[in-house]
């Protein structure tokens, strides 16, 4: 994953400065429950996009975004816990993550934004509630916290 970023950035960007910007939330769940939810539609939908759906590594990919923007790009890697994307709009990458720290496991949107691209104004508190609790997390289907999973 972290080679796939660093091939992105230092293909498009390489000199430029960049901005980054982070959303991690502690849950209870289940790898293979929480990974549709960072590819499907069906599981996109319920916390970030208004449709579309992940291809393949190197596919192009366009999604819109609840907020009325989008993200346009290329898929740049897969693994059975991460999805990194490009993102034209912002210039930069947006990369998406479930993974164990000792017995706690997390939920992480990590984005990475380069000069002249849309930069993130968002609200870091609420961005952290979307990626963890009902109305906008990465893993629950019935509109309760992930301790379920």
């Amino acid at each position: 994953m972290a080679l796939a970023l660093l091939k992105h950035y230092l293909e498009n960007y390489y000199g430029s400065p960049r901005n980054s910007f982070f959303a991690m939330r502690p849950a209870a769940f289940s790898f293979e429950r929480v990974i549709p939810f960072h590819r499907t539609a069906t599981g996109l939908k319920k916390w970030l996009t208004t449709s579309g759906e992940l291809g393949g590594i190197a596919e192009a990919l366009a999604l819109p975004l609840q907020e009325g923007c989008r993200i346009s790009g290329r898929v740049l890697a897969k693994t059975k816990r991460e999805t990194a994307l490009s993102w034209k709009e912002i210039r930069g990458a947006l990369e998406l993550k479930a993974f164990s720290m000792g017995p706690q496991k997390l939920l992480r949107v990590r984005g990475v934004a380069g000069p002249g691209g849309r930069q993130y104004k968002g609200n870091r508190s609420a961005d952290a509630a979307r990626v963890g609790t009902a109305g906008g997390c990465l893993g629950c289907e019935s509109g309760q916290h992930l301790s379920g999973y």
